[in-house]
């Protein structure tokens, strides 16, 4: 491998040059309101994306069986999937 090919991470600090030393001192830690607003917007469009999916699959799932009823009634299936005689 070569020598740019490496995580920046790995480097050491005189590896990283004068701006990368400067940039790491400003380094803040976020508040914890700014982290907790965060993980909430995150759930947010998490829980977005499992309604849409309820709301497309659902109904889908619900006209399958329906078919599926309908299938085994015109089959002369009375009994169901699990009843074989």
């Amino acid at each position: 491998m070569s020598e740019d090919s490496r995580d920046p991470r790995e480097l050491e600090d005189e590896e990283l040059g004068a701006p990368i030393e400067e940039l790491r001192d400003l380094a803040e830690e976020p508040s914890g309101g700014f982290v907790s607003r965060l993980h909430g917007a995150i759930q947010r469009r998490v829980l977005t994306g499992h309604l849409l999916d309820l709301g497309w699959s659902a109904p889908l799932a619900v006209l399958r069986e329906y078919v599926d009823l309908i299938a085994m009634s015109l089959r002369g299936d009375a009994g169901g999937k699990g009843d074989k005689r």
